[in-house]
């Protein structure tokens, strides 16, 4: 029964050093954008894109941004929000009245079409550090 005891008290220290550096690795991971890789502060790139009424122009969501994070459309034209991150993600007006998608599983593509001029914020509700804008114009 000694055995037992003065083994557990051995290994009971190594397996918490073990997972606090499994959590602690986790955590650099999920905060570095999910990726071992490349560093996910490059920020996204803008874009323009002609539309109107029954066009259509996506954004993509990519490693916890949006690609583009700044959009300018004409009014009428509808932004598609396609997720290609394995995390569900929103894209939220600021306001919260303009739009909302809604939760975008992973592979999924919500849409909202914009018809007054302005320029819109936006942000994810479940990552409240991503955001956009949509200029209409």
């Amino acid at each position: 029964m000694s055995k037992l005891l003065t083994d557990r008290a051995r290994i009971l220290p190594l397996l918490l050093v073990a997972t606090v550096i499994a959590v602690g690795s986790t955590l650099v991971i999920v905060l570095s954008g999910g990726s071992t890789g490349a560093s996910s502060s490059t920020p996204a790139a803008s874009g323009t894109a002609t539309g109107g009424k029954g066009k259509t122009v996506t954004v993509d969501i990519s490693m916890f941004a949006y690609r583009p994070s700044t959009l300018t459309i004409a009014p009428g034209t509808t932004v598609a929000f396609h997720n290609l991150d394995t995390t569900e993600h929103t894209a939220t007006s600021n306001n919260a009245t303009t739009f909302d998608t809604g939760a975008i599983q992973h592979d999924q593509t919500k849409m909202v079409t914009i018809t007054k001029a302005g320029t819109y914020g936006y942000h994810c509700a479940f990552h409240p550090f991503m955001t956009g804008t949509i200029i209409v114009k």
